[in-house]
């Protein structure tokens, strides 16, 4: 038996709300899910553009073309589709997503945009190899948030797990036979930090623009603080920046707040455009 027709009593937005529910409770959580949410982030990763605080630095100077781009926790791939025509035909952009259903998005992402300098990977990236589970958090209990999954810490109220393979990024970098790595895009919600210490090799012969999310909140799941992500990327002569809003980047030698950093080494910075170094030095402290 179907469920009643909604009232419309009341304002629009209450009405749409009461509308989607009766939509739910029609059609089921689960086929909700799996199609009219699947469709949702579908049309945002294919029709909507990455924005994010610095993609003007990225688009512009810090992805080459005929270039290898690493993305590294791409969820349903809006910074792979952003990504891969700047690294155009020539180039490579390895996306890595380990949940399943953001997995499922991404691999419709690519094949809409024909993108075929991509290469998808249903993994993790951690500082072990192996099979690990996921958190993946729930609102209202049932309807899963992708974009915020996180790889270890304690499992929170309204969440579930799934088993996800993992793999080191030293490991993956050997055995594809990379190179080159040009950038690396890291948004793994608290997990950056493992995610660099399996990788510490293939940073130091490469020394690609990482480009990383770092949020006390998110690290703190794992006892750590954000010290720990710029104290493991110091030593390899990496020096970090926050964007600002009209179009440079200021020196951030430690952590401001949450936000995503760019981490950037001398010897990469020298081989970039001149106009890019006159902005990313804009603000750097007179010595």
């Amino acid at each position: 038996m179907s469920p009643p027709m909604p009232s419309h009593d009341g304002g629009a937005g209450s009405g749409n709300e009461m509308l989607k529910k009766w939509f739910i409770a029609a059609i089921g959580k689960s086929n909700y899910i799996t199609y009219i949410t699947f469709l949702t982030d579908l049309y945002h990763s294919t029709c909507l553009p990455f924005k994010a605080a610095g993609s003007d630095l990225i688009k512009h100077y810090l992805i080459p073309r005929g270039g290898t781009v690493l993305d590294i926790g791409a969820n349903t791939g809006s910074f792979t589709a952003f990504a891969a025509p700047l690294v155009g035909p020539a180039g490579r952009v390895y996306s890595f997503e380990p949940v399943p259903a953001a997995f499922r998005v991404l691999k419709h992402t690519v094949a809409l945009r024909r993108l075929r300098q991509v290469a998808l990977i249903e993994a993790a990236l951690s500082s072990y190899a192996g099979i690990a589970e996921i958190t993946i958090p729930l609102k209202q209990g049932w309807k899963p948030q992708l974009p915020i999954a996180y790889l270890g810490g304690p499992l929170q109220v309204d969440a579930k797990r799934e088993p996800v393979r993992v793999l080191r990024l030293d490991t993956f970098a050997a055995t594809a036979a990379l190179d080159r790595i040009d950038f690396i895009k890291c948004d793994t919600e608290g997990h950056e930090y493992f995610v660099f210490a399996g990788g510490l090799e293939t940073l130091a012969r490469h020394r690609p623009t990482i480009f990383c999310e770092i949020a006390a909140p998110y690290l703190e799941r794992h006892d750590l603080t954000p010290a720990a992500v710029f104290d493991l990327l110091r030593p390899l002569g990496y020096q970090s920046y926050l964007p600002t809003a009209d179009g440079h980047l200021v020196p951030a030698p430690t952590y401001q707040m949450g936000a995503d950093y760019f981490f950037l080494h001398p010897a990469t910075v020298n081989t970039l455009d001149p106009q890019f170094r006159q902005r990313m030095l804009h603000h750097a402290p007179s010595t």
